[in-house]
């Protein structure tokens, strides 16, 4: 890696620019907004010099790179579209690195206060313009609650035809009958199933609320839902200590047995039950993880086998297209900022796993915008407070990372000061593995984004393994 100079050509600010380079290509870099480039050795060798050609300098303002460019700006402004709603406490699984204690019967939300929380969201929507939004019903258990979740659809149908709703939930996976498939297909709800790998490491980490092994539930739910035409079913699979020693394995169990299935690779952190803190993954395991995740997915695609592994490609698409898709990773947290959640009560919080009561934004019968509330809140929530250390200024990951994970840092210091060192690592390994293979393969790399076209390269399925790499 190199950092370039500042570059001043024809009125134009090139600023201080990292340059990667590697087997086949060189990729540019803009730290602060988040834009990057690829480039031939010849194009890399003007900008080392100083002295970038007329159609180079076009490319790097097309792409953002310069003080002129569509993407120059870097916004983190408040435009809330994505919601979460704690449907219940309860669960009938007592995962070992859950932040909930297990409940076979908890709090539900009350249909009462579900219609307020949706009116409240129709009500910003229709103030402010916003015609896509998402919503995730969640848990516990949200399929403990599958009439309120399939009522979210029925609602925003009725009440709000002219908004586009995404709506989705993370299961556990063992409460899919038949039945509940087809309710869930047909009110087009996207689903993702909790799986942690093969049946030992996954049984080792979910048991159920009686200690009793559930791998062949959440297969036989996952079997139902194929059978019952749902498409594109996501999967998140947490790796505790131990599981690090098992990343080829698990991601073998993906390609072979769930090949249909997208899967996040996400480590387990504390905070969690504090028995099962020693199963955490710290800020020291991070690079074993993530490369160990990005060698065998290289391997993978290889061969043929395209195991979609989000966070990965995530990473990728942001470099080469800087999606800003990852609400927690593409450009910093976005919670209060663009997530949003409502709990049982309706009050609502920047994020999930901060309920602390001085968190707290608004309500959802306190008749208060969504907006101005979170507007508020940023001026005097401990949540909203700068990220940051001394080493954040010349971190050339900074635009995706913003200091890591809010909620990590309060849970673990009481205040929001420092950075995120779990998410600071994260960040650091999963891009320094994606440039990597973005500079020494870059059609694989772009297949494994799903970009067809990028930089001259026309991306072909299978083409990388058909050595036109």
């Amino acid at each position: 890696m190199k950092v370039l100079p500042p570059l001043y050509v024809d009125g134009l600010e090139v600023p201080g620019l990292y340059l990667f380079e590697g087997a086949k290509t060189c990729f540019l870099l803009n730290r602060e907004s988040g834009t990057g480039m690829m480039l031939d050795r010849e194009l890399a060798e003007q900008m080392e010099a100083g002295v970038p050609s007329g159609e180079l300098l076009g490319k790097l303002v097309s792409r953002g790179m310069t003080n002129a460019g569509p993407a120059a700006a870097c916004d983190r402004g408040v435009r809330p579209d994505f919601f979460l709603i704690d449907m219940t406490q309860a669960c009938n699984f007592a995962c070992c690195y859950c932040l909930r204690n297990p409940e076979s019967e908890g709090k539900r939300i009350s249909s009462e206060m579900l219609e307020h929380i949706l009116d409240k969201m129709i009500a910003y929507c229709k103030a402010h313009g916003v015609t896509h939004i998402s919503i995730q019903p969640w848990g516990g258990e949200p399929l403990l609650e599958l009439d309120k979740v399939l009522y979210i659809r029925e609602k925003m149908n009725r009440d709000a035809p002219w908004l586009d709703v995404n709506i989705s939930i993370e299961t556990n996976g063992s409460r899919i009958t038949a039945d509940a498939a087809k309710r869930l297909r047909d009110a087009n709800i996207g689903i993702g199933v909790s799986i942690d790998g093969p049946r030992e490491i996954h049984d080792s980490q979910r048991r159920d609320v009686g200690d009793h092994a559930t791998f062949d539930q959440v297969m036989e739910g996952i079997q139902r839902l194929r059978e019952n035409g749902v498409k594109h079913i996501g999967s998140i699979s947490v790796i505790t200590k131990p599981g690090l020693e098992h990343i080829d394995e698990i991601l073998d169990f993906f390609a072979e047995e769930l090949p249909d299935l997208s899967v996040k690779i996400n480590p387990m952190h504390s905070p969690g039950r504090r028995e099962a803190l020693s199963l955490a993954v710290g800020a020291e395991d991070i690079s074993v993880l993530v490369e160990k995740t990005a060698g065998k997915l290289k391997k993978l695609w290889l061969q043929g086998r395209k195991v979609k592994e989000g966070n990965f490609t995530s990473a990728l698409q942001n470099l080469l297209a800087r999606s800003d898709a990852n609400i927690c990773k593409s450009h910093g947290c976005m919670g209060g900022r663009r997530m949003l959640i409502f709990d049982q009560n309706g009050d609502m919080f920047p994020c999930e796993i901060v309920d602390y009561p001085s968190e707290k934004l608004g309500n959802a019968e306190d008749g208060v915008d969504i907006m101005d509330s979170v507007q508020t809140g940023i001026g005097k929530k401990e949540y909203f407070k700068e990220k940051h250390k001394a080493e954040c200024d010349c971190c050339p990951w900074w635009y995706y990372c913003q200091g890591g994970c809010t909620s990590a840092i309060l849970y673990e210091r009481g205040c929001v000061e420092g950075v995120d060192e779990c998410g600071c690592a994260s960040a650091k390994a999963l891009y320094e593995q994606a440039i990597r293979l973005i500079t020494d393969a870059p059609e694989l790399a772009a297949e494994m984004a799903g970009i067809r076209q990028y930089a001259g390269l026309t991306v072909e399925p299978g083409a990388a393994r058909k050595g036109k790499q």
